[in-house]
């Protein structure tokens, strides 16, 4: 069960601090995205040695800004009392982790989030 107290709302995503590979991690569920993006600075000689592939392709934000990503690895992200293997982008950004929307299909919270979105939009 995800504990709410630890969840940050926006508009746009939804926050959680919980586990990435047994280390805790600032998670943002981004709703506009279908990657997930953990923050080069998080990743451990652990990590690098789970390398799957190396720096193929750049992300481009909204804004037009290119962020290239450095190698992909396969991680354990757990959340409340899910726990699941993933495979991320290393990348230089300025958030710890993006969950894409595909993790809320993975999980199937996608109706949940979908739902509270479009009661904070009608609040705001």
């Amino acid at each position: 069960m995800l504990n709410v107290r630890r969840i940050k709302t926006n508009v746009n995503y939804f926050c959680y601090k919980e586990k990435v590979d047994r280390k805790e991690c600032s998670f943002k569920v981004d709703t506009g995205s279908d990657v997930f993006i953990l923050n080069r600075k998080l990743v451990d000689n652990e990590m690098k040695k789970k390398k799957i592939r190396t720096g193929y392709l750049n992300l481009r934000y909204p804004t037009g800004e290119r962020v290239p990503v450095e190698f992909e690895v396969e991680v354990k992200v757990e959340i409340g009392r899910y726990s699941i293997v993933v495979v991320m982008l290393i990348a230089d950004i300025n958030d710890n982790c993006l969950l894409g929307v595909d993790f809320l299909k993975i999980i199937n919270l996608e109706k949940v989030f979908f739902f509270f979105k479009q009661l904070l939009k009608l609040r705001n």
